[in-house]
Protein backbone atom coordinates (compact mmCIF):
# COMPACT_ATOMS: atom_id res chain seq x y z
CA UNK A 1 0.00 0.00 0.00
CA UNK A 2 1.36 3.58 -0.77
CA UNK A 3 2.19 5.96 1.75
CA UNK A 4 -0.67 8.84 1.66
CA UNK A 5 -2.96 6.55 -0.33
CA UNK A 6 -6.55 5.65 0.87
CA UNK A 7 -8.75 2.15 -0.11
CA UNK A 8 -11.86 2.48 -0.93
CA UNK A 9 -15.14 2.27 0.69
CA UNK A 10 -15.95 -1.20 -1.27
CA UNK A 11 -12.15 -2.72 -0.70
CA UNK A 12 -12.33 -1.85 2.61
CA UNK A 13 -15.90 -3.99 3.20
CA UNK A 14 -14.50 -6.99 1.00
CA UNK A 15 -10.85 -6.92 3.51
CA UNK A 16 -13.24 -6.78 6.22
CA UNK A 17 -15.47 -9.73 4.88
CA UNK A 18 -12.70 -11.94 4.12
CA UNK A 19 -11.37 -11.25 7.69
CA UNK A 20 -14.91 -12.38 8.97
CA UNK A 21 -14.60 -15.83 6.61
CA UNK A 22 -11.40 -16.94 8.47
CA UNK A 23 -13.39 -16.50 11.41
CA UNK A 24 -16.38 -17.92 10.46
CA UNK A 25 -16.13 -20.11 7.45
CA UNK A 26 -20.54 -20.35 7.50
CA UNK A 27 -20.58 -16.46 7.08
CA UNK A 28 -23.82 -15.93 4.67
CA UNK A 29 -24.41 -19.65 4.05
CA UNK A 30 -27.04 -22.31 5.98
CA UNK A 31 -27.68 -25.17 6.96
CA UNK A 32 -29.81 -27.26 4.83
CA UNK A 33 -32.99 -28.53 7.20
CA UNK A 34 -32.16 -31.97 6.30
CA UNK A 35 -28.20 -31.27 7.62
CA UNK A 36 -29.58 -29.86 10.73
CA UNK A 37 -31.66 -32.91 11.36
CA UNK A 38 -28.70 -34.86 10.94
CA UNK A 39 -26.78 -32.80 13.06
CA UNK A 40 -29.42 -33.23 15.60
CA UNK A 41 -29.59 -37.27 15.49
CA UNK A 42 -26.31 -37.48 15.60
CA UNK A 43 -26.15 -35.39 18.78
CA UNK A 44 -28.99 -36.47 20.41
CA UNK A 45 -28.55 -37.83 24.19
CA UNK A 46 -24.95 -36.67 24.33
CA UNK A 47 -23.97 -33.68 26.22
CA UNK A 48 -23.26 -30.72 24.96
CA UNK A 49 -20.45 -29.41 27.29
CA UNK A 50 -17.33 -30.35 29.03
CA UNK A 51 -16.85 -32.98 26.11
CA UNK A 52 -13.95 -35.17 27.40
CA UNK A 53 -14.99 -35.11 30.76
CA UNK A 54 -15.46 -37.91 32.92
CA UNK A 55 -19.30 -38.20 34.39
CA UNK A 56 -17.31 -37.24 38.10
CA UNK A 57 -15.48 -34.33 36.46
CA UNK A 58 -18.33 -33.15 34.67
CA UNK A 59 -20.53 -33.26 38.04
CA UNK A 60 -17.82 -31.23 39.60
CA UNK A 61 -17.96 -28.51 37.41
CA UNK A 62 -21.63 -28.54 37.44
CA UNK A 63 -21.79 -28.92 41.08
CA UNK A 64 -19.18 -27.08 42.20
CA UNK A 65 -20.16 -27.68 46.44
CA UNK A 66 -19.65 -31.57 45.84
CA UNK A 67 -16.16 -30.67 46.42
CA UNK A 68 -16.75 -29.10 49.71
CA UNK A 69 -17.64 -31.52 53.09
CA UNK A 70 -20.37 -30.03 54.69
CA UNK A 71 -21.02 -31.31 58.51
CA UNK A 72 -24.40 -33.16 59.17
CA UNK A 73 -25.24 -30.37 61.31
CA UNK A 74 -25.61 -28.23 57.95
CA UNK A 75 -27.42 -30.84 56.21
CA UNK A 76 -29.76 -30.96 58.55
CA UNK A 77 -30.47 -27.27 58.56
CA UNK A 78 -30.31 -27.14 55.13
CA UNK A 79 -32.83 -30.26 54.59
CA UNK A 80 -35.11 -28.22 57.36
CA UNK A 81 -35.05 -24.73 55.52
CA UNK A 82 -36.53 -26.70 52.15
CA UNK A 83 -39.15 -28.47 54.08
CA UNK A 84 -43.05 -28.61 53.56
CA UNK A 85 -44.01 -24.74 53.94
CA UNK A 86 -40.90 -23.43 53.48
CA UNK A 87 -40.37 -25.49 49.88
CA UNK A 88 -40.62 -22.78 47.03
CA UNK A 89 -43.30 -25.36 45.52
CA UNK A 90 -45.09 -26.20 48.64
CA UNK A 91 -48.70 -26.67 47.86
CA UNK A 92 -48.27 -25.78 43.84
CA UNK A 93 -49.56 -28.26 41.14
CA UNK A 94 -48.89 -27.63 37.52
CA UNK A 95 -51.91 -26.83 35.46
CA UNK A 96 -53.50 -29.14 32.99
CA UNK A 97 -52.06 -27.02 30.25
CA UNK A 98 -48.58 -27.13 31.86
CA UNK A 99 -48.43 -30.98 31.91
CA UNK A 100 -50.08 -30.90 28.87
CA UNK A 101 -46.91 -28.80 27.08
CA UNK A 102 -44.03 -30.51 29.33
CA UNK A 103 -45.83 -34.12 27.91
CA UNK A 104 -45.83 -32.53 23.70
CA UNK A 105 -42.13 -31.15 24.53
CA UNK A 106 -40.98 -34.77 25.24
CA UNK A 107 -43.16 -36.30 22.61
CA UNK A 108 -41.53 -36.42 19.71
CA UNK A 109 -38.87 -38.33 21.15
CA UNK A 110 -38.95 -42.50 20.60
CA UNK A 111 -38.59 -44.90 23.46
CA UNK A 112 -35.19 -45.61 21.79
CA UNK A 113 -33.85 -41.96 22.18
CA UNK A 114 -35.06 -41.36 25.69
CA UNK A 115 -33.41 -44.45 26.27
CA UNK A 116 -30.40 -43.07 25.01
CA UNK A 117 -30.45 -39.84 27.10
CA UNK A 118 -30.87 -42.03 30.47
CA UNK A 119 -27.86 -44.39 29.33
CA UNK A 120 -25.77 -40.92 28.66
CA UNK A 121 -26.15 -39.68 31.85
CA UNK A 122 -25.98 -42.73 34.07
CA UNK A 123 -24.49 -43.95 36.60
CA UNK A 124 -24.28 -40.78 38.53
CA UNK A 125 -21.64 -40.15 40.78
CA UNK A 126 -23.84 -41.23 43.90
CA UNK A 127 -24.82 -44.22 41.81
CA UNK A 128 -21.23 -45.18 41.62
CA UNK A 129 -20.51 -44.69 45.29
CA UNK A 130 -23.40 -47.39 45.91
CA UNK A 131 -22.39 -49.51 43.66
CA UNK A 132 -18.76 -49.48 44.54
CA UNK A 133 -20.35 -50.59 48.08
CA UNK A 134 -22.43 -53.35 46.36
CA UNK A 135 -19.11 -54.98 44.20
CA UNK A 136 -16.74 -54.43 47.38
CA UNK A 137 -19.16 -56.55 49.84
CA UNK A 138 -20.50 -58.49 46.67
CA UNK A 139 -23.92 -57.76 47.20
CA UNK A 140 -26.64 -59.14 45.53
CA UNK A 141 -27.66 -56.23 43.76
CA UNK A 142 -26.97 -54.75 40.37
CA UNK A 143 -27.39 -51.75 38.25
CA UNK A 144 -30.07 -50.76 36.48
CA UNK A 145 -30.48 -47.01 36.40
CA UNK A 146 -29.64 -46.97 32.87
CA UNK A 147 -33.45 -48.03 32.11
CA UNK A 148 -32.45 -51.63 31.01
CA UNK A 149 -35.52 -52.48 33.76
CA UNK A 150 -38.69 -51.06 34.51
CA UNK A 151 -41.74 -52.25 37.18
CA UNK A 152 -44.59 -50.95 36.12
CA UNK A 153 -43.91 -47.24 34.31
CA UNK A 154 -40.54 -47.21 36.92
CA UNK A 155 -37.06 -47.68 36.37
CA UNK A 156 -34.94 -48.28 39.40
CA UNK A 157 -31.61 -47.85 40.18
CA UNK A 158 -30.55 -51.18 41.60
CA UNK A 159 -32.18 -54.43 42.04
CA UNK A 160 -32.06 -57.74 43.71
CA UNK A 161 -29.90 -60.50 41.45
CA UNK A 162 -31.24 -63.69 44.15
CA UNK A 163 -34.76 -63.97 42.57
CA UNK A 164 -35.79 -61.56 45.85
CA UNK A 165 -38.27 -58.65 43.95
CA UNK A 166 -36.06 -55.92 45.96
CA UNK A 167 -35.73 -52.57 44.54
CA UNK A 168 -33.30 -50.20 45.82
CA UNK A 169 -33.16 -46.18 44.84
CA UNK A 170 -30.30 -44.05 45.76
CA UNK A 171 -31.29 -40.32 45.62
CA UNK A 172 -30.25 -36.51 46.69
CA UNK A 173 -32.69 -34.88 48.77
CA UNK A 174 -31.86 -31.32 46.51
CA UNK A 175 -32.54 -32.65 43.78
CA UNK A 176 -35.92 -34.85 44.83
CA UNK A 177 -37.39 -31.58 46.56
CA UNK A 178 -36.63 -29.40 43.33
CA UNK A 179 -38.35 -32.07 41.12
CA UNK A 180 -41.09 -33.53 43.19
CA UNK A 181 -41.86 -30.85 46.01
CA UNK A 182 -41.96 -33.43 48.70
CA UNK A 183 -39.86 -36.33 49.31
CA UNK A 184 -42.08 -38.85 51.25
CA UNK A 185 -45.30 -38.69 49.23
CA UNK A 186 -42.86 -39.55 46.33
CA UNK A 187 -41.19 -42.34 48.49
CA UNK A 188 -44.98 -43.59 48.99
CA UNK A 189 -46.23 -43.20 45.53
CA UNK A 190 -43.43 -45.27 43.96
CA UNK A 191 -43.27 -48.05 46.82
CA UNK A 192 -46.94 -48.34 46.00
CA UNK A 193 -46.16 -49.01 42.42
CA UNK A 194 -43.86 -51.23 43.28
CA UNK A 195 -45.90 -53.09 45.91
CA UNK A 196 -48.55 -53.78 43.10
CA UNK A 197 -46.65 -56.34 41.78
CA UNK A 198 -44.74 -57.75 44.61
CA UNK A 199 -41.79 -55.32 45.20
CA UNK A 200 -40.10 -54.08 48.25
CA UNK A 201 -38.32 -50.68 47.77
CA UNK A 202 -35.07 -49.41 50.36
CA UNK A 203 -34.69 -45.67 49.51
CA UNK A 204 -30.96 -44.58 50.28
CA UNK A 205 -29.76 -40.54 50.09
CA UNK A 206 -26.68 -39.24 49.96
CA UNK A 207 -26.24 -38.93 53.95
CA UNK A 208 -27.45 -42.99 53.72
CA UNK A 209 -24.44 -44.05 51.36
CA UNK A 210 -21.85 -45.70 53.61
CA UNK A 211 -20.99 -48.85 54.01
CA UNK A 212 -22.39 -49.12 57.97
CA UNK A 213 -25.41 -48.03 56.61
CA UNK A 214 -26.39 -50.16 53.76
CA UNK A 215 -24.97 -53.22 55.38
CA UNK A 216 -27.49 -52.67 58.22
CA UNK A 217 -30.32 -51.80 56.25
CA UNK A 218 -30.06 -54.87 54.00
CA UNK A 219 -29.76 -56.99 56.98
CA UNK A 220 -26.25 -58.41 55.44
Amino acid sequence: MIKGSHQTKEAIEKMRRARRKQISPMLGRYHTEEAKEKMRLAHLGKPTWNKGLTIEQDDRIGRPWLDKKRSQETKEKISEAKKGENHHFYGKHFSKEHKRKLSEAHSHYTKEQIKKMMQSQRPTSLEKKFLEIIKKYNLPYKYVGDGSFKIDKYNPDFINVNSEKIAIEVYTKYFKLRRFGNIERWKEKRSKAFAKYGWDIFFFDETQINKNYILEKLEV
